[in-house]
């Protein structure tokens, strides 16, 4: 059994002496018990193919009982009832619309806005499309790739099929040799300026798309790991970005990389609270402030001890998230960037957690006692596809366009190389 937006096919196959003949076999289909028609009944060798089309969209992610009835060709009547999940689908808002006559089908093409950031180590920017977004926004560090050959600072293109390493060797599903012909491009502004020629990049990818009719389109995107296609058009300011308020000097949007989800809870939601520093600073006991954590932002150093007794000591305080702040200073080989934190023999914690690096804890350090206040906020713009890293699940949804206008779409990703396909980007 299986659904989507449009309706419902299930599927039976001969066995043996059982064969159905579709013009004998009195086929019926209900849908969460209610008998529907009219169906669609195929056969091709052993295969019966049954459709049901719905007169209108069925709920994304809905559970359906779907039971099948029918006669084969012995005389058995036979009957069973099972589940199908109607497949993933948002419906775009009309907000997204833009007026008739806005597309030029005479100038198709895209937009890109290019990133990096120097690198001061061994270590790059972690691979996470919050972390794209946050570069983008400028939160992470001024812009180092060439944009000598950019347009207002964006570069015009026909085509996105970038790798980062084309130089080397072609990758990915389009190529020289396919047909057509796509050769592997260079990104646009990369090798950067800095002093990593070809790593700790962001993208992002702007074009419109002009949907004929309301309907239900599904988006495709080719990538080797992370991308997110949204349909938007405002960017994330602060996709979970630390965000601290208070004293001037400690005030601000800071680079923040989430725990994953096998070591903390996932954002689903903005958290907002009071920034304390946990005491013990490195959290690697019960902290003696327990009292002020209670309800507040734990603030707390890396080092001793594992991350996973960091983020329980601090839930089991009554914090409602937590902040580790890096111990890898500028002279650091490693350098300054946060990681992901890994999980530790404490087990995965049911509370959000994010790392910043050691330069921006030190500067919020110096105010903190004074009061103040942070926010950590997801983008929950959604996804038309989604894919979080290499060794991730592909992710892929389908889009409802709810209106007859076109619908601007918007990408960030990160990670992406030798993708032939419009309105993705890359970060590395």
């Amino acid at each position: 059994m299986t659904a989507t937006a449009l309706g419902v096919t299930a599927t039976l196959e001969d066995s043996g002496q059982s064969v159905v003949n579709p013009a004998t076999a009195n086929i019926s289909m209900t849908v969460d018990g209610a008998s529907v028609s009219p169906l669609n009944i195929t056969k091709a060798d052993k295969i019966t193919t049954i459709q049901w089309s719905s007169p209108t969209f069925l709920p994304s992610n809905r559970t359906l009982a779907v039971g099948v009835s029918f006669t084969d060709s012995q005389g058995a009547q036979i009957a069973d009832t099972r589940s199908a999940i109607v497949a993933a689908y948002f419906a775009l808002s009309e907000d997204l619309w833009t007026a008739p006559g806005t597309g030029n089908s005479a100038q198709p093409g895209f937009r890109a806005r290019v990133h990096q950031v120097d690198q001061p180590g061994s270590n790059s920017l972690v691979n996470r499309t919050h972390r794209a977004e946050q570069q983008l926004a400028g939160i992470i560090g001024p812009n180092v790739a060439d944009l000598s050959t950019a347009v207002g600072g964006q570069f015009e293109m026909n085509l996105v099929n970038w790798n980062q390493d084309y130089a080397s060797a072609e990758i990915g599903n389009f190529q020289t040799a396919s047909t057509p012909s796509r050769p592997d491009d260079p990104i646009p502004g990369i090798p950067g300026l800095g002093s990593k020629l070809d790593d700790s990049i962001a993208a992002e990818v702007i074009t419109y798309i002009e949907f004929p009719t309301a309907g239900l389109y599904t988006m495709g995107v080719n990538s080797d790991d992370g991308f997110k296609v949204t349909a938007t058009d405002t960017p994330p300011a602060n996709n979970l970005a630390l965000v601290v308020t208070g004293a001037a000097s400690a005030a601000g949007s800071y680079h923040a990389i989430s725990g994953p989800a096998t070591t903390s809870k996932p954002f689903t939601a903005g958290v907002s609270g009071r920034l304390v520093y946990m005491d013990p600073n490195e959290g690697c006991d019960a902290p003696v402030n327990a009292a002020a954590l209670n309800g507040a932002i734990a603030f707390v150093d890396r080092g001793t001890c594992e991350f996973s007794a960091k983020i329980l000591n601090a839930k089991n305080a009554g914090a409602i998230a937590v902040v580790v702040v890096n111990n890898r200073d500028e002279l650091n080989a490693e350098g300054i960037f946060p990681i992901e934190m890994g999980v530790g023999a404490a087990g995965y914690q049911d509370i959000p957690a994010v790392m910043i690096s050691m330069p921006d804890g030190d500067k919020i350090k110096t105010a903190i006692a004074s009061g103040l206040n942070a926010s950590i906020t997801p983008d929950l713009t959604p996804a038309v596809g989604e894919f979080v890293t290499a060794d991730a699940a592909r992710r892929t949804a389908r889009s409802v366009c709810s209106c007859r206008r076109p619908a601007s779409t918007r990408s960030v990703a990160c990670g992406t190389k030798g993708t032939a396909v419009p309105t993705s980007s890359g970060s590395a």
